[in-house]
Order: structure tokens, then sequence, then C-alpha cells
């Protein structure tokens, strides 16, 4: 007797922690629906996008770089830089040139300022000495790696 009513008992609860759990799953997908349409409603109300925001350059295809040296590479993005030049950095407006903005020649971040620009490709020849034999690395401070 005792037995049937834990049974009768369980039968109940376990429903009911299966209806809680499908309301809690229901619940959490209308909130996660409802925040990415507000996401969507939020980024159609924005400003619109900048010239650089929308420039598309003529870059290499991936078999064109498979078959290309890196002198060509490097000719290729000499010439996507310049174009970039002349028609985002030559053609801004007053209100787009700030000290701040990396598209404006003057500005304290353009790249062209820095050497090397970090936005090149190049080919990182390290300085240091090669390792051991043994695993040891010959480093002045005496550590090994």
């Amino acid at each position: 007797m005792a037995m049937m009513r834990f049974t009768r008992l369980l039968n109940k609860s376990g429903l009911r922690l299966v209806s809680v759990a499908k309301k809690a799953i229901i619940g959490l997908l209308v909130v996660v629906i409802v925040f990415f349409i507000g996401r969507i409603y939020e980024s159609q109300r924005g400003p619109a996008l900048h010239r650089w925001h929308t420039w598309t350059a003529n870059e290499m295809s991936a078999s064109e770089i498979d078959r290309a040296t890196f002198a060509e590479y490097q000719t290729r993005e000499a010439a996507i830089f310049r174009d970039m030049k002349s028609s985002i950095t030559d053609t801004l407006s007053d209100d787009e040139k700030t000290a701040i903005n990396r598209f404006y020649a003057q500005s304290l971040v353009y790249p062209d300022k820095f050497h090397p620009d970090w936005n090149r490709s190049f080919i990182l020849l390290p300085q240091g000495q090669t390792a051991r034999r043994g695993g040891a690395a010959a480093r002045p401070d005496g550590f090994a790696l």
C-alpha cells in the first residue's frame, strides 16, 4: 500500500518535472528569439556604414595565391593599398578626418606612419641563436627553454 502511494507520487512529480522543464525550455527559446529580434532591429537603426566598411579589394583567389611568389603577392598587396588610398583616404569628408581614423593620412594611427607598417606582409627573420643539442637553449640569461 505504501509502495503504491510512493509510485503514484513519483509518477505525478515526474510528470510535473517534465512539464516544468518543457515550460522552462520554451521560455528560454522565447527570450533568445526576442533577443535576436532586438539585435536585428538595433543593427538596422544604427548609423549608415562608412566607405571603409563597404569597400572591397581586388584580392587574389586561393588558386592565384597558390601559384604566386611572395614578391608577386606583395606587388598585388601594394596595388590594393594604393587603390584603398585613392578610394577611401583621398575621398574622406571633413567630419571623417579625425585624429583616430586610421584611414585619414594625418591621423595619429595612420598605418603608413609606423615602421614597419604591420598591415603589410613580410617575412620574419629571427635573429636568435639555434637551440643546442639535447634541448638546452643558448640563451644569454642561462635558462633553458
